[in-house]
């Protein structure tokens, strides 16, 4: 390796420190949570307050220390239960098969769903 391919690879791992450190103080923290079933939203809730949310008949939602997951469901894949838990504003985690979707937001939410797609 030569001179030159040390100094590429300093650019490379500056660039790639620099956007890492953007995206970390850039992202801000959520403080409500936003339950939807079926596309019409059944609860608001802040994740100030370590809660357990049962959601339908299947599914149990939790907040704990500001950070939200899915706890269990009943759908066989189990693809939400293993997702990791959400904190940033505008994550998401979406169960399919039982249509809900858990969205966290820096402020509480104002307006109805747009457009809902089937």
């Amino acid at each position: 390796m030569k001179k030159n391919d040390f100094m590429l690879i300093a650019v490379i791992l500056a660039v790639a420190g620099a956007v890492w450190l953007f995206h970390s103080f850039s992202s801000r923290q959520a403080d409500y949570l936003t339950v939807s079933v079926d596309g019409a939203i059944v609860g608001e809730y802040p994740l100030s307050k370590d809660l357990e949310i049962p959601i339908g008949k299947g599914n149990i939602c939790r907040i704990e220390d500001h950070k939200v997951f899915m706890a269990s469901a009943d759908c066989p894949d189990q693809i939400c239960v293993h997702h990791t838990a959400i904190q940033a504003d505008g994550e998401t985690i979406i169960c399919l098969p039982n249509k809900v979707t858990l969205t966290v937001h820096h402020t509480k939410q104002q307006s109805e769903v747009d457009t809902i797609v089937s």
